[in-house]
């Protein structure tokens, strides 16, 4: 029985573990792969790895900068759903800053109504505002002293020198308040005298003064609830908290008795400086360089010392940086093999300069003494609409800095922990966008060229705010539909649409009850309903630059006022109409305030800076890609619908996803009919076939024979509407979907005519357009045809109504003076739609049929000259096999264009021109005979 085998001993018993030692080593693995014993396999093997690496290239930096943040959070919803977190956080951060600039803008609206009617109290009032800046008082309030205030500040900076050593800075702080400690009560007797003036002030004044002081105020605390929040957790050693801590309550303290704020603000690049009969430092700034060279030179012949120069901008790196970012840099600076006094130096210096490069300039002067030399402006709400904007972005993104950046680090840890590739792009992408949302870059100069060109272009023309609507029914409708059914979300965008007509454009006025005002407010405040491309491409989108200019806003405002109106139509009726077919299923109010704020996001686009795609982001490519937004979003909104509609993770959004991409295509095509859709890789596949195996000698083209095939098939109306839908073909080229990137000629071009077309298009809307256009019209106009000359020159809001009145005067001609459609034959209907930006519908497709018609007579005619140049070669060379090659070429071709045979007279015609031309030619130059001297009279 001691013998039995238990189960216990089989399973403690040791087995001969044959797959370990048959398992190949590592080196053994590598060494496989790397030896392809087949030509089969190393083909295999090569196909795959260009497939990898092409697929690496789309997914990564390169692939990845020509979408969106919001669409890079949507392809890595899979592999990294932090990232759709990161962009909602984007957009809790612009949320918070619209609140405080929507804030802002409405009290200095209301300020400018009043004063440019009283303008006497309101220079008094922003002189008085002014003045209690520099002397630290408020008239408004009782006298506070702040000897207490900067004894405890000087208190706070000796105690810190006890410890760390004094400063130069320091010292001279100490100085500037000891002198201010003297200067307490002739600040009494200035507050005295400010009070007087003050109390003299109408009512209305003194409520404005307050209403902008209190403004000040409230940005002011934000800073410094923020600050010391930021400082409570930042993880730091203890000491160092409490001491930073300290340094900021010293500072807000004796900030709040000198109180009140208003920027003493200076406009303009370029500065003065000069010290007056008293001694004082006066500082002046300049919007221009003459002015500037103008006021120095003047005060030079007065005999007062003078210095001047170009005001330069702060270092970038350091505006708007997080705490989390300093305290990572001491951190840093611990780590290094300086000695205990002068880390302490070190990070000293570092701190400081956070508290110079916090938001705003005006701000940063709360947090450092501010020199109160004169020479400021004026004008306190330009002062006010640039500060408080700036504050508002810069405020934002620094209370949001440290969870944004806490979430790149979270996207970047699950990246390296996901074991993909893939993922590992998408976090590096990430990491790029979130380098440009905290520390964006503007050109003013790219902005003034967008600016000029979106009002050469779209500005204040009806037709393109009428097209822009349709927006609404080519891709809002198949969304809404895709997700809620085709009938209800029909019925429900056509009945918001109806209420924003019938209200006015003020569709608030229609709301059903107090959560659909609550969601319309979440959505304002969210930029929702104003982030639209008119805003973008007017140059008005989120201040760049943070510079505030009153009439440049005021004008382009009015400029853009109608293709704006026309996206906030689009965008109000889609968010009202999605909110309520969401409550209709069940949704509650935050889910449903949310689901219509993304519906309408995808349907309308996000035009916000943070969000454009990466490759569009530096100035230069802002003025080649202006109108390109758009065709971005719309491009990037087709192709991943036709991939999901096929590739989608579940059977609902491969169905949600085809019903898009049907609704839209097919809503293209009623509108805008075959030509609007995206048919031009089908026709450019079709062409490349024939040129391949088709009959040189026959012009074909597939568009062009698709369209006579469909005229033919229906007749010519019904094959009108097929091919260019109820919109008719002014219509259908403003919806195409085939030209979203390069739009083909809408007339006859022929050579360099047809490249200069696409090369214009290339370098963009200024550039391409309205550059090339001043050119060809000044040479018009140098040619004696003026009016057609000035006409190209005008922007297209006024081009249009000259455009109408010549079709009107003379009808349609080309510059020969040959009518493409005659002046008799324009209907009043036509001429106003033209005179409105809207082309006649058939005008356009007389186009077509002219550029059809000239593209198969350059083909033929192109086929023979090449022809008769090969046959001319051969004899010229004496090829007998050639020449005999050339001669079936010529039945064949003459087979198929008996019109315009190549006969034997039309050869010995041509070799005996070409034989003259080659004798009578020299140096590659062929001169007419009666001016062959100049071959002599030109030389050198």
């Amino acid at each position: 029985m001691d013998n039995v085998i238990t189960h216990k001993d089989i399973v403690n018993k040791e087995t001969p573990k044959f797959s370990k030692e048959n398992a190949p080593t590592m080196d053994d693995v590598l060494s496989d792969m790397e030896a392809e014993p087949t030509a089969q396999g190393r083909m295999k093997k090569a196909l795959s790895a260009t497939a990898t690496a092409v697929k690496g290239a789309l997914g990564g930096s390169k692939g990845l900068a020509f979408v969106t943040l919001r669409q890079l959070g949507d392809l890595a919803q899979n592999k990294l759903p932090q990232i759709k977190t990161y962009v909602d956080t984007v957009h809790r951060m612009m949320e918070r800053r619209n609140q405080m600039a929507f804030e802002s803008a409405e009290i200095a609206q209301n300020i400018r109504k009043w004063a440019a009617k009283n303008k006497p109290a309101a220079d008094e009032m922003f002189n008085i505002a002014h003045d209690a800046t520099v002397e630290g008082v408020d008239p408004a309030e009782a006298f506070v002293s702040a000897a207490e205030a900067i004894q405890n500040r000087i208190r706070h900076i000796e105690n810190v020198a006890r410890e760390d050593g004094m400063g130069k800075a320091q010292a001279d702080e100490l100085k500037q308040l000891r002198s201010d400690l003297k200067s307490e009560p002739t600040r009494k007797i200035k507050h005295a005298q400010l009070k007087k003036r003050f109390d003299k002030l109408p009512e209305q004044a003194k409520h404005h003064y307050r209403t902008m002081r209190d403004n000040y105020k409230s940005r002011h605390d934000g800073y410094q609830a923020l600050l010391e929040q930021q400082i409570q957790n930042a993880d730091i050693d203890n000491r160092i908290k409490k001491k930073r801590l300290a340094e900021i309550r010293s500072l807000f303290e004796l900030q709040e008795v000198n109180a009140p704020y208003f920027p003493l603000a200076r406009f303009g690049d370029y500065w003065v400086s000069a010290i007056d009969e008293n001694g004082e430092n006066r500082f002046l700034m300049f919007e221009s360089e003459a002015e500037q060279q103008a006021t120095a030179n003047k005060l030079k012949e007065k005999g007062f010392d003078v210095r001047s120069g170009y005001k330069m901008e702060g270092n970038p790196a350091i505006n708007g940086a997080s705490l989390s970012f300093i305290t990572d840099l001491m951190g840093k600076i611990d780590e290094t093999t300086l000695n205990d006094e002068k880390k302490a130096q070190v990070k000293d210096q570092v701190y400081q300069m956070y508290l110079q490069a916090l938001p705003s300039r005006s701000m940063r002067k709360q947090f450092i003494h501010r020199k109160k030399t004169k020479g400021w402006s004026n004008d306190a709400l330009r002062a006010m609409a640039e500060n408080m904007m700036k504050g508002a972005y810069q405020l934002a993104r620094m209370e949001y800095a440290d969870e944004l950046s806490k979430q790149v680090n979270e996207v970047k840890k699950a990246a390296e922990q996901s074991n993909d590739n893939q993922a590992g792009r998408y976090a590096e992408e990430m990491m790029k966008r979130h380098e440009w949302v905290m520390n964006p870059t503007h050109s003013t100069f790219a902005q003034k060229v967008t600016s000029l060109g979106f009002l050469w272009m779209l500005g204040v023309s009806p037709a393109a705010a009428a097209v822009n609507i349709s927006q609404n029914f080519v891709v809002a409708l198949p969304i809404l539909g895709s997700k809620f059914g085709s009938v209800e979300a029909s019925k429900e965008l056509n009945g918001a649409m109806k209420e924003f007509i019938t209200s006015r454009g003020q569709i608030s006025r229609k709301f059903r009850d107090q959560t659909e005002k609550d969601a319309y407010q979440a959505w304002h405040d969210m930029g929702l309903l104003d982030s639209t491309n008119a805003h973008d491409l007017a140059g008005m989108a989120e201040a760049e630059n943070w510079q505030y200019n009153e009439k440049l806003e005021k004008a382009m405002g009015v400029v853009s006022w109608l293709f704006h109106k026309a996206e906030v139509f689009n965008r109000e009726t889609t968010a009202i109409a999605a909110y309520r077919l969401a409550k209709q299923k069940g949704h509650s109010h935050e889910s449903a305030t949310k689901m219509a704020a993304d519906i309408t996001w995808d349907a309308h686009f996000d035009y916000t800076n943070a969000n454009r795609a990466r490759f569009m982001q530096s100035p230069t490519m802002k003025q080649l890609m202006q109108f390109k937004q758009y065709s971005q979003n719309m491009t990037y909104y087709l192709f991943r619908n036709m991939y999901l509609s096929m590739k989608g993770k579940t059977k609902a959004e491969k169905t949600e996803a085809r019903k898009q991409l049907v609704g839209t295509l097919g809503m293209t095509g009623l509108l805008g009919g075959a030509t609007a859709l995206p048919l031009g890789t089908l026709f450019a596949l079709a062409n490349a076939l024939n040129a391949a195996f088709g009959d040189d000698d026959e012009p074909w083209d597939a568009e062009v024979e698709f369209k006579n095939y469909l005229g033919e098939l229906m007749g010519q109306d019904m094959a009108d509407k097929v091919i260019y839908g109820v919109g008719g073909a002014g219509v259908s080229s403003r919806i195409s979907l085939d030209g979203l990137w390069i739009r083909d000629p809408n007339r006859d071009m022929e050579g360099e005519d047809l490249w200069t077309h696409y090369a214009k298009q290339v370098a963009g809307p200024v550039w391409g357009g309205i550059v090339v256009s001043t050119i060809r019209g000044a040479g018009d106009i140098a040619g004696g045809d003026v009016y057609r000359g000035v006409e190209k020159i005008m922007p297209k809001f006024a081009r249009d109504p000259m455009k109408a009145y010549r079709y009107w005067d003379e009808g349609a001609l080309n510059y020969r003076g040959d009518a493409y459609k005659e002046a008799d034959q324009f209907t009043g209907l036509q001429l106003l739609l033209q005179a409105n930006g809207l082309t006649d519908g058939e005008l356009m497709k007389q186009y077509d049929l002219n550029n059809a018609i000239k593209g198969y007579e350059k083909h033929i005619l192109n086929r023979r000259r090449d022809i008769m140049t090969a046959f001319w070669l051969a004899y010229k060379e004496g090829d007998d096999a050639m020449m005999l090659e050339t001669k079936k070429a010529i039945r064949k071709f003459n087979q198929a264009n008996p019109r315009i045979v190549i006969d034997s007279d039309t050869l010995r015609r041509s070799i005996k021109m070409r034989r003259r031309y080659s004798q009578e030619s020299q140096n590659g130059v062929n001169v007419k005979k009666s001016l062959r001297y100049l071959n002599d009279r030109v030389g050198w």
